[in-house]
């Protein structure tokens, strides 16, 4: 075989080596999202985000492998690698890693509600003790005020009467 077709048939390897990547780095995006979930700016960000990095490793494999040129084969060597990963793995590695992740998270929010119970617990006492000497405070408050009105009428009916 010739060392031209050897090279081309080299680079088509290389398009879909590059689309099963492209589509494995976006399914990561996807079970992040599954996992925590994001508001429409995040997932704007995260997709810019993705198409920067396709972008740059594109133009990087078309400007090591064939001097930058664009040849159609390589697009559709990345789509049937893209494809080809979408149909066999995406799908059980999404659901896979996801609920790995939920698990996860899921567990360690039980350990850390289990560990900081005491925590929980004194700030609730915590609060409970703020609430009675707020209102304990109300009601000397509540005294000092009556008081000063009444002696404000007296003040007032000793003056008056001079």
């Amino acid at each position: 075989m010739s060392q031209d077709i050897i090279k081309e048939i080299t680079f088509l390897g290389h398009s879909l080596i590059m689309g099963v990547m492209l589509t494995f780095l976006y399914d990561w995006f996807l079970i992040m999202r599954r996992t925590v979930k994001h508001n429409i700016v995040m997932i704007s960000l995260e997709d810019f985000l993705f198409w920067v990095i396709c972008a740059v490793s594109v133009f990087t494999m078309l400007y090591r492998e064939n001097n930058g040129t664009l040849r159609w084969f390589a697009v559709a060597g990345a789509f049937c690698g893209m494809l080809l990963y979408k149909k066999t793995i995406s799908l059980f590695f999404i659901r896979t890693i996801s609920g790995v992740l939920q698990r996860v998270i899921q567990m360690t929010g039980r350990i850390l509600g289990f560990l900081l119970k005491p925590v929980t617990v004194l700030a609730d006492k915590g609060k409970q003790s703020c609430t009675r000497m707020t209102r304990e405070g109300n009601k000397i408050v509540k005294y000092i005020k009556n008081k000063l009105t009444a002696w404000k009428k007296i003040l007032k009916m000793i003056l008056c009467k001079r």
